[in-house]
């Protein structure tokens, strides 16, 4: 059972957050896509990265580790830690010397924190926000959110060979129909065939 499925069973505050939380996962992924899309795919490592500063730069003293980034964002582990390598390379981010980039505690730099700055979106503010709002507005904003992406995985907007493979809520090859054995748990749907390319925007 997920987070937000047990959340159903938690009291209303606990479960505002939770839910609030998975609304603001799904708006992240709907602004990536449209970021990809407007780079015409060639700028795919660069919008994960503005996603990283923008959630460090929000949630730094809480989200310290890349485990806390990749839950917050909806994504898989090993991608974080190379987006944050990455990072690190840039002068954007910093992490406790004695350990691995994988179990350190990482802050954005004074040029990480101008960065995050210039890269914050609209969709940023109304994730923020997301855990915040009472229960009668998060219902009807979640379900904005399931049909955004559901209309951008019909697009063609968001696909397996461009997001879902590094995404947590992607379950690959589940069902039986030859070209949508793939499924997507946030908007409970099939997805269409085509190869994860996890490894892709690590270059």
């Amino acid at each position: 059972m997920s987070s937000f499925e047990a959340a159903r069973t938690n009291p209303p505050f606990k479960r505002q957050v939770i839910v609030g939380e998975h609304i603001a996962r799904g708006l992240y992924k709907v602004q990536l896509a449209m970021q990809i899309k407007t780079a015409h795919g060639r700028g795919t490592r660069r919008a994960y990265q503005a996603q990283l500063l923008t959630v460090l730069k929000k949630d730094g003293a809480r989200l310290t580790t890349a485990e806390g980034v990749a839950d917050r964002l909806g994504l898989r582990i090993p991608l974080v830690r190379r987006m944050l390598r990455q990072l690190r390379r840039r002068g954007l981010v910093a992490h406790d010397a004695t350990n691995a980039i994988c179990s350190a505690s990482v802050r954005l730099t004074s040029r990480g924190q101008r960065k995050a700055a210039r890269v914050r979106t609209p969709a940023d503010l109304l994730a923020a926000l997301a855990p915040d709002l009472s229960e009668d507005k998060q219902d009807p904003l979640l379900q904005s959110v399931e049909r955004m992406i559901a209309h951008l995985v019909q697009a063609g907007d968001i696909s397996v060979n461009n997001m879902c493979g590094n995404c947590t809520y992607f379950r690959a090859h589940v069902h039986q129909h030859a070209q949508w054995p793939h499924h997507c748990v946030y908007i409970d749907e099939a997805l269409p065939s085509g190869q994860p390319e996890k490894g892709s925007v690590s270059r």
